[in-house]
């Protein structure tokens, strides 16, 4: 499957699902080890899967 424009609306799904459970973990539910994390070290954790959401599709 290919990353085309005509996929992105089907690529936002896995990226938000990706982003939100972040969120989910470190602000709500303030999971230790994700909420101790600087802002570099969660884009170094979750950015290689956003990035492959984006460019590669769902």
């Amino acid at each position: 499957m290919t990353g085309g424009p005509e996929r992105a609306p089907v690529r936002t799904g896995p990226v938000s699902a990706q982003i939100l459970g972040m969120a989910l973990c470190r602000y709500v539910l303030a999971f230790p080890p994700l909420a101790a994390l600087t802002s570099e070290e969660v884009v170094e954790a979750i950015g290689p899967a956003v990035h492959r959401h984006l460019c590669l599709g769902a």
